[in-house]
């Protein structure tokens, strides 16, 4: 199935990760997709930056709102 997740704060990215883990195909969607990919700073929780979450989740696509929708 192809899902689409709007933003990319931890829990757009906890359920990406999971749903990939499933076997879907999955899109988040941000306001600027190439300012977020290269976002390397740790989330308000301590978590991993951006770019280290997607260096681990490769198969999660990541484009703009309208992309995504």
């Amino acid at each position: 199935m192809k899902l689409a997740i709007l933003g990319t704060g931890s829990v757009g990215l906890t359920l990406a990760s999971r749903l990939v883990g499933l076997g879907h195909d999955v899109m988040l969607g941000t306001r600027n997709a190439a300012e977020t990919s290269v976002r390397n700073t740790k989330d308000n929780y301590g978590g991993p930056s951006f770019m280290e979450w997607h260096a681990l989740n490769l198969r999660v696509k990541l484009g703009n709102f309208s992309q995504a929708a």
